[in-house]
């Protein structure tokens, strides 16, 4: 990872293949932690309208 990162600061452009893997991480916990928000919105939605 230092050796891509090296490179990028030589102005050399990554592969796209390279690219993905270093923003995978990134792309992944904004994906689980949209979920896991839209799911705590939904259920307390579901709470208030059985209340009601």
């Amino acid at each position: 990872m230092f050796s891509q990162l090296e490179r990028t600061v030589m102005g050399s452009p990554l592969p796209f293949g390279q690219s993905l893997l270093l923003l995978w991480p990134q792309v992944s916990a904004l994906i689980a932690a949209s979920l896991l928000v839209f799911t705590g919105a939904y259920i307390g939605f579901q709470r208030r309208e059985i209340r009601t």
